[in-house]
């Protein structure tokens, strides 16, 4: 092996661990904020009119699962202008 092979083995190396730390920091987060949202919120954010095969189809895709996160933050953060909204 050359020292542009063992280079790059080492920077893909460091991409893995740096990739596995901000998953594990994401995770920490999501446990965090599991427990500290009330349940009263989840069960009034979670009422649909879709059906439940209509939302997992819906929210298997990584970015409208995303989407459906923001639209909760901007729910918290503005609670008033969502009301006003629906």
């Amino acid at each position: 092996m050359d020292s542009m092979s063992v280079g790059l083995i080492g920077f893909l190396f460091k991409v893995g661990v740096f990739l596995w730390a901000a998953s594990m920091v994401c995770l920490a987060c999501i446990f965090v904020m599991h427990i500290f949202v009330p349940k009263r919120l989840l069960q009034t954010f979670s009422k649909s009119h879709i059906s439940l095969v209509q939302k997992s189809k819906f929210l298997l895709d990584f970015r409208l699962g995303t989407l459906e996160r923001l639209c909760l933050c901007v729910w918290l953060a503005f609670p008033k202008v969502v009301k006003n909204a629906a």
